[in-house]
């Protein structure tokens, strides 16, 4: 999805046991053009350094909804 500055935003839609999970993740090309990012108003709150989110985290609760929603108190 494109935002301001030529920077695009790829929205990641879960299915499965993380359904009604999404994110968007924005690349960018060095760290001070990722510290000037404003985030468009629609994006939820960051979640780069919060460890509940990697990918590891959320492979291993494969299909556990119980602990899923322990570590993500909003996910339903």
């Amino acid at each position: 999805m494109p935002l301001a500055d030529g920077l695009e935003a790829e929205i990641h839609v879960h299915e499965g046991h993380l359904a009604g999970f999404s994110y968007a993740e924005v690349e960018f090309n060095n760290i001070g053009e990722a510290a000037l990012f404003e985030p468009p108003g629609w994006f939820g709150r960051e979640v780069t350094e919060d460890v509940r989110f990697s990918y590891g985290i959320l492979a291993r609760d494969d299909g556990n909804l119980g602990a899923l929603a322990l570590r993500f108190p909003h996910a339903k």
